[in-house]
């Protein structure tokens, strides 16, 4: 398959995630086939049982460049072995092993098809960063794009909530579903995978990606964008969904998240299948209501004043007409707001902006990036309807300024 041998693949493409289904019965590792470890043989299934063994797969495997390693169908797994519903240490021991095995190599691991027992065991296993918080993506077959409710418990646990992968395009000529299904809503799911902080990964057949929109999800070279944490369900939406709308008039899909520059908050809001308009107020945002803020919305170029004496109304919407607010705090000393990128979905992602200082001579905001990329930036002056965009190109430092209301751009 690779005569080369994975090293030179990892040449090209990369750091890989290397992904386990589960371990076969008929394993060359295990003893009982002629291999060197002692293994646990139940029915179809196995599992290693020594450290020794974990150890060797992971220092073997980062030889070749492996990064992070996705140990798949846990479900199953536990499901198929009995010894795992009776014996009280065996899957918190098969879970350590693993662990230790990676974190020795400096490599992560994401749980996919996980029990909730699996991400509580990962609360003392720091090596494990990530867990799948959808089913498998079936294109618009399914709505596995719906991860605010199960981001809620991956993000209290700590770990990052990862989306499974999605077409940027709609039609992917060859593909094994062709002729039954496409994807109407790419837009959406890049969406989603950016504000999850989980890796973003598109599946499209060679030569069928939309780059443009793959790359509002990240810097030229590759580095995303993310939020500080996952978006998650709003607590207006859960209560409206449990309840009704006498408990909340916040309905739908409508998640909310926020980034920090310079000690500010930034918030960020996606509302998806709203079914009854509704008003957001800082308050839902858990901003300061006597603070001074400006909302855009990323589909418009066009920002209003946002306070409670002035909220932003929510439409109705659908899969394909989804809003994504953005907010952001207006300089009480220099009256200008960072608006962000204006091509990104995370708008400002403290991934990209380093600092956001604010002074009577204005409002000044440091970047990094790429050495060579130019990056457009928006500004927005309080009481203002309108955005003034500033485009930069970074130099070979990776890192620029710029100065509001000069609106010049500063290599450093």
């Amino acid at each position: 398959m690779f005569p080369d041998g994975m090293t030179a693949v990892t040449n090209v493409t990369g750091p890989p995630i290397a992904h386990n289904r589960y371990w076969a019965s008929d394993n060359v590792y295990a003893q009982q086939n002629g291999g060197d470890w002692p293994w646990l043989i139940e029915g179809e299934l196995s599992l290693p049982l020594t450290q020794a063994f974990w150890d060797w797969l992971m220092a073997s495997s980062r030889n070749w460049g492996l990064r992070t390693y996705e140990q798949d169908w846990l479900d199953t797994v536990v499901d198929g072995m009995p010894s795992l519903t009776s014996n009280v240490t065996l899957g918190a021991n098969w879970l350590r092993q693993m662990h230790h095995g990676a974190a020795k190599q400096g490599i992560t691991i994401q749980y996919c098809m996980s029990m909730v027992r699996h991400i509580l065991q990962s609360v003392e296993l720091p090596a494990v960063t990530q867990a799948r918080a959808s089913g498998d993506y079936h294109s618009n077959l399914s709505d596995q794009w719906k991860i605010g409710g199960s981001s809620i418990l991956a993000d209290a646990i700590g770990i990052y909530p990862s989306k499974d992968n999605a077409w940027s395009t709609a039609s992917q000529p060859g593909n094994p579903y062709e002729g039954s299904r496409t994807e109407p809503f790419s837009r959406l799911q890049f969406a989603v995978l950016s504000f999850s902080r989980g890796p973003v990964a598109g599946s499209d057949g060679i030569g069928m990606s939309d780059a443009s929109l793959i790359l509002r999800s990240c810097t030229r070279e590759g580095r995303l964008l993310r939020p500080d944490r996952p978006m998650r369900l709003m607590d207006g939406a859960i209560a409206s969904s449990a309840l009704g709308a006498s408990a909340s008039p916040i309905n739908g899909e409508t998640w909310s998240t926020y980034t920090t520059v310079g000690g500010a908050t930034y918030p960020h809001v996606l509302a998806i299948e709203v079914q009854t308009a509704f008003t957001l107020a800082p308050a839902d945002l858990g901003l300061d209501p006597a603070g001074a803020y400006i909302v855009w919305e990323a589909n418009d170029t066009t920002v209003q004043p946002f306070s409670a004496a002035s909220p932003v109304a929510v439409a109705p919407n659908t899969k394909a007409s989804f809003a994504l607010l953005h907010v952001s705090p207006v300089g009480q000393a220099s009256g200008w707001a960072l608006v962000g990128e204006m091509d990104k979905w995370v708008a400002t992602s403290a991934d990209r902006f380093a600092d956001a200082e604010d002074s009577p001579m204005g409002l000044n905001v440091e970047l990094k990036g790429d050495s060579g990329e130019t990056v457009r930036v928006g500004f927005a002056k309080a009481g203002g309807r309108a955005i003034t965009t500033v485009a930069c190109t970074i130099g070979p430092s990776g890192r620029i300024s710029i100065a509001m209301p000069a609106a010049k751009c500063i290599n450093l």
